[in-house]
C-alpha cells in the first residue's frame, strides 16, 4: 500500500508539499516553499556575481507551516480540536 493510499490522519505533520492537499490530507507540516526559492534565488544571485557553489554554505528551511484541511477531516468524521485549529498557518474549509 503506497503512503497516499493510507488514511489522511496516519500521515499527520507528515513533511509533505503544500501540494498534497490535493489528496485529502488532514494535516500537513512542511517548509514554506516560498520561503525557500527566496534563498534559491539569493544562491543564484551569488553564483552568477562569482562565487563558486562549494563556498556557498548549505542552509536549511526557516519558516515551517502547519495546514489543516478541514473538508478532509469532516469526510472521516474527525473532529479537531480549537487548540490545533489556533496554531495552524493555514485552514483549508
Amino acid at each position: 500500500m503506497s503512503t497516499f493510499a493510507k488514511p489522511a490522519f496516519a500521515r499527520c505533520c507528515s513533511k509533505m508539499p503544500r501540494h498534497n492537499r490535493a489528496l485529502s490530507v488532514t494535516f500537513t507540516c512542511g517548509a514554506n516553499l516560498s520561503g525557500n526559492f527566496r534563498r534559491a534565488a539569493t544562491y543564484v544571485d551569488k553564483i552568477l556575481k562569482g562565487r563558486t557553489p562549494a563556498d556557498l554554505p548549505v542552509e536549511q528551511p526557516i519558516k515551517f507551516e502547519f495546514i489543516v484541511n478541514l473538508k478532509a477531516a469532516k469526510q472521516i468524521g474527525l473532529t479537531i480540536p480549537p487548540q490545533v485549529l489556533a496554531r495552524a498557518d493555514k485552514i483549508i474549509k
